[in-house]
């Protein structure tokens, strides 16, 4: 994955680097990789958990996801 953490106007935000020299190798340690993982599954699950209709909301109204 190339991305960079950047400060945007609405908080932060992914994006990719402006140069070929800007762009770095970053090793993990295996505990490192399973950790984050486990934290990607967590958000996989909360993200289907808010899909869908909307409880009590009255024509169907969908929650619209990016």
């Amino acid at each position: 994955m190339r991305e960079i953490v950047a400060e945007g106007l609405h908080g932060v935000i992914l994006t990719s680097p402006k140069t070929s020299n800007s762009r770095r190798t970053v090793y993990l340690s295996p505990d490192t990789v399973t950790l984050l993982r486990g934290a990607l599954a967590q958000q996989a699950l909360h993200k289907a958990a808010l899909n869908g209709a909307v409880r009590g909301h009255s024509r169907d109204y969908q929650r619209r996801r990016p």
